[in-house]
């Protein structure tokens, strides 16, 4: 991942390497936050209905898609990934 990583280049990451790393996204995506080149959102739908998990959602502001940023939880190791929702 490292620092290089920018706004209009999201990738999706099927799983974190450690803890740390996840923790490093996180404090980035924020730091985008704070510089107003990601938006927070409401988290509409939780992963896989996980209620135990942190999930932070973000706007992508090239595309406006919206990205979901989820905790580890071992065996299960985390995601960063577009969020598409279900209407029943």
């Amino acid at each position: 991942m490292g620092n290089k990583m920018t706004n209009s280049e999201w990738k999706k990451i099927d799983e974190f390497q450690s803890f740390e790393e996840y923790e490093q996204f996180k404090k980035w995506i924020m730091g985008q936050v704070s510089l107003n080149k990601a938006y927070k959102e409401e988290v509409q739908e939780r992963y896989s209905g996980a209620m135990m998990r942190e999930e932070l959602w973000f706007k992508h502001p090239a595309s406006g898609a919206i990205w979901r940023l989820v905790e580890p939880d071992p065996p299960f190791y985390g995601v960063f990934e577009p969020v598409t929702l279900f209407r029943h």
